[in-house]
């Protein structure tokens, strides 16, 4: 499965999504592990009870800081719907289908020296361009800003 992208370099150091140190983020996760111990339940009622592995998720609305009323325990299930967006699982559900025949025939708009071309498919690019699909899709995805110069995004 993949996941959305939580950490992004800002200088030297390494930020987390939540706007702390990536280091700061490991202390928060280790110092909840040695006070309260591993999370072994999941707390949310809507549990469908699945999941065997569990972890101390953040409560949304709360920032992280050495305590326990900022963190809930969650399944792996329900941390990653919670920490998931709808505009995350609209990109992410795009992603998956890469595989499929139905993301070759998604409508595009590619964007060079400001001015931009719409495709009817990424099929189509690709075969103009003659670029691989795995570049294209890192660009689309949000991996990499452009490709050769190239800007491309989905067209609504």
């Amino acid at each position: 499965m993949k996941t959305v992208k939580q950490w992004k370099r800002v200088g030297r150091r390494i930020e987390t999504k939540y706007g702390i140190s990536y280091s700061m983020y490991q202390n928060i996760h280790y110092w909840m592990k040695k006070n309260f111990g591993k999370a072994g339940k999941c707390e949310n009622e809507n549990c469908s009870g699945k999941s065997t592995k569990y972890g101390w998720a953040l409560k949304i609305g709360y920032i992280y800081e050495k305590n326990r009323e900022n963190f809930v325990m969650l399944c792996s299930s329900c941390h990653s719907k919670q920490d998931t967006t709808e505009f995350q699982r609209k990109k992410m559900s795009k992603l998956w289908k890469g595989a499929t025949r139905e993301y070759h025939y998604v409508p595009i708009i590619v964007e060079k020296n400001g001015i931009k071309t719409r495709y009817p498919s990424i099929k189509s690019f690709l075969e103009e361009s003659g670029l691989k699909r795995s570049s294209v899709k890192d660009v689309l995805y949000g991996k990499n800003k452009t490709l050769f110069g190239n800007k491309i995004s989905y067209a609504n």
